[in-house]
Order: structure tokens, then sequence, then C-alpha cells
């Protein structure tokens, strides 16, 4: 049986309730408090506690402009 490592954990409510979205959990393991994120990462796809498409597009976005700003500093 593997460990869970309390220090590369997040843990995220799904949900389409607005009111829920800011919750914080009280999630433990080996008594480190595992923190809350709205969006986590993974296998390089954001996800979105809403489930909403616009964090995964918000990413593809930023990650495409600062790669179109090395082309055209190359392009001259």
């Amino acid at each position: 049986m593997k460990n869970i490592s309390a220090t590369k954990s997040t843990d995220t409510l799904f949900t389409t309730w607005t009111a829920e979205m800011r919750t914080q959990l009280n999630v433990q393991v080996e008594g480190h408090i595992i923190p809350t994120t709205n969006y986590p990462k993974i296998l390089g796809v954001t996800f979105d506690s809403m489930f909403k498409s616009s964090a995964q597009a918000t990413a593809i976005c930023d990650k495409m402009k600062s790669r179109n700003k090395v082309l055209k500093a190359l392009a001259g």
C-alpha cells in the first residue's frame, strides 16, 4: 500500500452551488492539513470546481501567449 504525501496533495470540492465554492475542507493526512484549491491541475488539464471549461481555456491561452512572444522575438 502506498502512502499519501501531504506536501504534494490538494483537495477540491466539485459543486454547482456557488455558495459552496469558497468552502475550505478540513482534510488531514498524518496531522497535516491538506490545502483546498478551486483549480486543480491533473495530468496537464486544469479543472474548475464549478465544472466550467474557462479555467482550462485560460491556461491554454496564457501558454500560447508566452510562446507567441518568443516566436515574434525570433522572427524579428
